[in-house]
């Protein structure tokens, strides 16, 4: 489980600084705010829906670690 939750911080990691080189890079330069704010509230959602899974394979991992042997 922990080598899966690596793997989703390590991406979530590349997908922030992509986000920031999308706001700061040449794409943007010409684009409407409308442009920006739009791609930056999609991306920035599905990082939240990532985090949120990162949360939730967490708990999953530390409750299984605290159950008994089940009959």
């Amino acid at each position: 489980m922990t080598s899966n939750v690596d793997l989703s911080v390590q991406q979530m990691q590349q997908d922030f600084q992509a986000l920031i080189a999308y706001v700061t890079g040449p794409e943007t330069r010409t684009a409407t705010a409308y442009t920006v704010e739009l791609t930056l509230f999609r991306r920035l959602l599905a990082l939240g829906a990532a985090l949120l899974r990162v949360f939730f394979q967490t708990r999953a991992a530390e409750q299984s670690c605290w159950a008994g042997p089940r009959a």
